[in-house]
C-alpha cells in the first residue's frame, strides 16, 4: 500500500518510494543479521519472504527504474533545448 501514492504522484515518486524501500530493505537486513548470528533459524527469513523481502526487492527495482526514467527525461529535455 505505501507504494501506491508513488504511482500515482509522479513528480514525487522518487522520494514516495524510497521511504518504504528503505525501510523494508533494512528491516530485511535485520533479519538476515539475526541468521546470520544465531538469534533465529533459516526458516524465519522464508515466513517473511513473502512479506518482507519481495517487496523490498520490488521497491528497490521500481526506485532503480524511477532514477533511470527520470535521468533519460532530463537528457531529452536538455537536447531538446540544445536544438532551440
Amino acid at each position: 500500500a505505501a507504494f501506491v501514492p508513488g504511482a500515482r504522484f509522479s513528480r514525487h515518486r522518487i522520494a514516495i518510494w524510497l521511504a518504504p524501500t528503505a525501510w523494508l530493505s533494512g528491516h530485511a537486513l535485520f533479519h538476515v543479521w539475526e541468521v546470520a548470528v544465531g538469534i533465529t533459524g533459516l526458516q524465519s527469513l522464508s515466513e517473511d519472504f513473502a512479506g518482507l523481502t519481495l517487496p523490498a526487492l520490488i521497491g528497490i527495482a521500481l526506485v532503480t527504474t524511477a532514477v533511470r526514467d527520470k535521468k533519460a527525461n532530463a537528457k531529452a529535455i536538455t537536447r531538446r533545448d540544445e536544438r532551440f
